[in-house]
């Protein structure tokens, strides 16, 4: 009779919620995307942080001092595992700007590809090697304590942990759990997440 009483109990251990590997899996599939569009682009950080806990992020929700620095592009609301995680974006960078050092945030998708050749007939207003070389991100990603399986301890050292080409830090405060993330050469993100500790 032992056998069947260990059906129970496999389906215990089967938690729901959101884990790091499907984080880490949604967000390079979605930056991946060369057409990916944004819920909301912005450089005004406290304009984003009012969207994303308008749509349910927690209230707790805090950028670090080390990403605050950086140049904003805007925010997500994405869906992993049937829950929702909240996506901050930010120019490791700074923002591209124009000949004229406007900033230009809504420049994003070229941040894929380089400058495409002007064909003949085409607007040619914008300088085609303004985009010569790729923008890289950097995203915050907040996902409510409770809603995360295997969620760090308040007061852990940072986890790092790479996927590909991608680098991802990891880290919870009482109510959150933070991912930061970035296809950045990994020394550039280490040294990133390295500052997150102090923050």
């Amino acid at each position: 009779t032992d056998g069947p009483l260990q059906e129970p109990e496999a389906v215990q251990v089967a938690q729901t919620g959101v884990d790091l590997d499907g984080v880490q899996s949604e967000l390079i599939i979605f930056f991946s995307q060369p057409d990916y569009q944004l819920d909301r682009i912005s450089l005004d950080q406290p304009e984003l942080l009012a969207y994303l806990k308008s749509r349910g992020a927690p209230e707790q929700l805090a950028v670090p001092r080390a990403i605050a620095a950086l140049d904003n592009l805007g925010c997500e609301v994405l869906e992993v595992q049937g829950l929702q995680v909240y996506v901050m974006c930010f120019y490791l960078d700074g923002v591209p700007r124009d000949a004229a050092g406007q900033a230009m945030p809504g420049k994003k998708p070229m941040m894929v590809a380089t400058a495409p050749a002007v064909q003949p007939g085409a607007n040619a207003e914008a300088p085609a090697t303004m985009m010569k070389k790729p923008t890289t991100l950097v995203h915050l990603v907040t996902i409510p304590r409770d809603q995360f399986v295997g969620a760090p301890r308040v007061g852990d050292p940072v986890g790092m942990s790479q996927n590909g080409m991608w680098s991802f830090a990891t880290w919870a405060t009482d109510e959150v759990v933070y991912v930061a993330a970035s296809p950045a050469e990994a020394e550039r993100f280490a040294e990133l997440a390295q500052s997150l500790t102090s923050s």
